[in-house]
């Protein structure tokens, strides 16, 4: 019988990765990846792979197989998706990144200014509306803002309305694996297939911090991911410093036979 080896997560856009590790430093020859204040970067913790993360990892495919619904008779609450249009304003002038179309967000997430002082949150003012209506909101930005133009300040934004829905994740049952695996039928084949409890020399390839994909690696496994930041360089001698190579994956997974 052949050995398999199980990569857990291949970092295809491995330029992209190392960029957000900084500030936003990228170029097509050069990358630098700065160091987190106070950020101190260990070798991950091996642990056996348990239900648990095979019951996480399924979730997050559920998830991923989620439907919208669209909400059409009432007005958008708390815990909806809405999709919006919206344009800030500074004293009547748009400023950068507070402008976009078509953006999906789901109303109570917090991934928007939250409520400060007199103002409400970006999300709160939109609760109450409806599929279709354009309305004002004005927001106050945080003082700690990372922009300090607009850092403490209140801004007004123009919000359409696009749609109200409602992400709709499918339940794990024998019919959804039997739609969804090709190889298996039951609930229970489907668990075995997304982490074979017999294929322990499983490797992770990860183009940032190794950290959390202990429980899926196992005791067994091997990483190639990074152990640390502030490395500047042309972005493939970043790769070659970080085993981000052909030749050093190939060699971390012959290691381990």
């Amino acid at each position: 019988m052949k050995k398999r080896v199980i990569a857990v997560l291949t970092a295809v856009l491995m330029t992209a990765s190392l960029a957000g590790c900084g500030s936003g430093k990228l170029s097509n020859d050069y990358v630098t990846v700065n160091k987190y204040k106070g950020l101190e970067v260990t070798e991950v913790a091996k642990n056996e792979v348990s239900d648990d993360s095979v019951e996480q990892e399924i979730q997050s495919r559920l998830e991923a197989a989620a439907t919208e619904q669209d909400v059409t008779d009432r007005s958008a609450q708390s815990g909806d998706w809405v999709n919006i249009d919206y344009t800030g304003t500074l004293d009547g002038v748009a400023f950068d990144g507070g402008t976009a179309t078509g953006y999906d967000l789901e109303l109570g997430s917090g991934s928007f200014i939250g409520a400060s002082g007199d103002y409400q949150g970006f999300e709160d003012q939109i609760v109450g509306h409806n599929t279709g209506e354009e309305f004002d909101i004005t927001v106050q930005f945080p003082e700690n803002y990372q922009s300090s133009d607009l850092a403490g300040k209140p801004a007004n934004f123009h919000i359409v309305l696009n749609k109200i829905y409602q992400k709709v994740t499918p339940e794990l049952t024998d019919e959804w694996v039997a739609n969804n695996s090709e190889s298996s039928k039951t609930v229970d084949e489907y668990k075995e297939e997304v982490l074979p409890k017999a294929v322990r020399r499983r490797v992770a390839i990860e183009a940032l911090s190794d950290f959390g994909w202990g429980r899926y690696v196992g005791l067994d496994g091997a990483y190639v991911t990074m152990h640390g930041f502030g490395a500047s360089a042309p972005a493939a001698q970043l790769f070659e410093h970080f085993g981000f190579t052909v030749d050093h994956v190939v060699e971390t997974v012959e290691k381990l036979f």
